[in-house]
């Protein structure tokens, strides 16, 4: 009998321990979220540093963000006026906030910074739904990247950032031109960065290269 007591009370323990621990998990995969307060859209730069591979961006967080899209070998500026499903392009960012995980895609642009790029191609990115070594950075091509240093997210991710000052790097593959509400060679789309699902709704860190499809092959 006092066994069975003995037994009752630790198996009490072990629940409530269990409860404790994912109500730890979920505040700190959830308040993150809910309190994250949005920066606003950032202010785009139009000077000697932007090129129709580059964009440039002076948040009002005060941060000054560059996307420069390059070439499969990662130093000739992209050429972007008719890709084709299957390109190839190396992605680099400077001075985004590694506090804050971004994706890397092809979106629809909307013509309006205060408006999210929606919707986009390539789907969710590959991994997001896989847990795997939060120290390896995926360095294949492919159609739309997770960039985050979270550490709750960071083994879903697709890659972490390259420095502490935020710069980062994503090898995109190109998709299909056209996906569920969005085909790109009627709309007008872009490579995008943006925050991920933490701070969906913030548009500091939007940045956007137009680029267009060519004819079908």
């Amino acid at each position: 009998m006092v066994q069975m007591r003995r037994w009752g009370r630790w198996m009490l323990w072990a629940v409530m321990g269990i409860i404790a621990a994912g109500l730890i998990l979920i505040a700190i995969v959830v308040i993150p979220i809910i309190t994250h307060t949005d920066s606003g859209p950032s202010t785009p730069v139009l000077d000697g540093s932007v090129s129709e591979s580059v964009a440039a961006s002076t948040g009002s967080d005060g941060r000054d963000r560059t996307l420069s899209v390059f070439a499969e070998d990662g130093v000739t500026p992209a050429d972007l006026s008719a890709v084709q499903p299957g390109d190839r392009f190396v992605v680099r960012g400077r001075g985004f906030d590694p506090a804050q995980g971004i994706y890397v895609a092809v979106c629809a642009n909307p013509g309006d910074p205060a408006t999210k790029p929606a919707p986009c191609l390539g789907g969710i990115p590959e991994g997001a739904t896989e847990k795997k070594d939060a120290s390896a950075n995926r360095n294949e091509f492919i159609p739309s990247t997770w960039i985050t240093d979270a550490p709750v997210w960071r083994p879903f991710a697709t890659r972490g950032y390259d420095s502490e000052t935020g710069e980062f790097t994503a090898y995109l593959q190109v998709p299909e031109a056209t996906a569920e509400g969005l085909d790109c060679r009627v709309d007008t789309c872009a490579i995008v960065s943006r925050n991920d699902h933490t701070a969906a709704g913030d548009r500091v860190q939007d940045l956007l290269v137009d680029l267009e499809f060519g004819p079908t092959r």
